[in-house]
């Protein structure tokens, strides 16, 4: 079916993928709703009181201390990296991106020279640019 509507990136760009997923999801949900579909411990068989009490996990920072402490450690890093080996790495991964070359051991360069993230997502939207998702929801 994707092939006869001229391949992934066609069915993706066209927003026909997301809209089929959409159908799919409502005509699962309706199904679940009116018990064509059985799912334990959401339509049969149902326990009205948790059976298990559980302390689930938080983090110890609260807030802008989460915040500041992050940028804390970009900084830190951001300064102790060769700043040269870093430009380097990522001019060659855009050099890799505009080409037809495996761009992960360039990627892994970028990485390991401690570019950021937000440092190779810039040379990814650099030389592809930002996807516009064509829901139609």
């Amino acid at each position: 079916m994707i092939l006869k509507r001229g391949g992934f990136l066609k069915i993706l760009n066209s927003g026909w993928l997301h809209n089929e997923l959409k159908r799919k999801v409502i005509e699962y949900e309706r199904k679940l709703a009116n018990g064509e579909i059985r799912l334990v411990g959401v339509n049969v068989w149902r326990v009205e009181k948790e059976l298990f009490e559980y302390q689930g996990f938080e983090y110890p920072w609260k807030g802008a201390e989460v915040w500041s402490d992050a940028m804390r450690r970009l900084n830190e890093v951001r300064r102790m990296r060769d700043k040269d080996k870093v430009e380097k790495a990522l001019n060659k991964l855009k050099d890799v991106l505009e080409s037809n070359e495996n761009s992960m051991p360039a990627l892994m360069e970028a990485v390991e020279s401690y570019a950021t993230v937000g440092e190779i997502g810039n040379v990814f939207r650099e030389v592809f640019g930002i996807w516009k998702c064509p829901l139609t929801i």
